[in-house]
């Protein structure tokens, strides 16, 4: 059974009406270049999301950043695999499409989209500064706390032998 509180990227996007099931592809003012166009195949996003924690986070590059993402099989095609090699990531792996254990969805999409509920945007780029200040707005220790709850789901989705939790 699923969680009543697990809100996916799908059902974020569907109510941003953007008719993809990526929030980023969906919304261009999020983030996404209509250049990018097979970036999952290159993984050009890889080595920007290692710039960006090396421009914030100067001292994480100097010990093994983990990567948590699912195993669907466009994360595991080895130039994906090699992508992330290269930039020297770790990787945590979890079975494909488990929105239980994706924090992204268990999480943070699901207290985004409890934020934005019943507003109305005018244009994309009115969204963007609203997801832009939300999470500037979040202390920090809203982030740990989200990424800690990812061992105790782990261990109930042991627990209950792979089954939604």
């Amino acid at each position: 059974m699923r969680c009543g509180s697990v809100t996916t990227t799908l059902s974020l996007s569907n109510k941003a009406n953007s008719g993809s099931t990526s929030i980023l592809r969906g919304r261009s003012g999020l983030g996404w270049n209509p250049d990018w166009e097979g970036s999952w195949r290159r993984f050009s996003g890889i080595q920007k999301l290692r710039e960006e924690i090396k421009e914030k986070r100067r001292r994480k590059l100097s010990r093994k950043v983990l990567l948590q993402h699912d195993n669907a099989p466009v994360h595991r095609a080895k130039v994906a695999l090699a992508a992330i090699q290269q930039c020297g990531f770790g990787q945590i792996d979890h079975p494909p499409y488990s929105p239980d254990l994706a924090p992204s969805d268990y999480f943070l999409f699901g207290n985004l989209k409890q934020h934005l509920r019943g507003t109305v945007f005018s244009d994309d780029n009115e969204l963007k500064s609203a997801v832009q200040d939300y999470f500037n707005s979040r202390e920090k220790n809203f982030f740990f706390n989200g990424l800690m709850n990812l061992k105790s789901r782990c261990e109930k989705c042991i627990e209950v032998e792979g089954q939604y939790i």
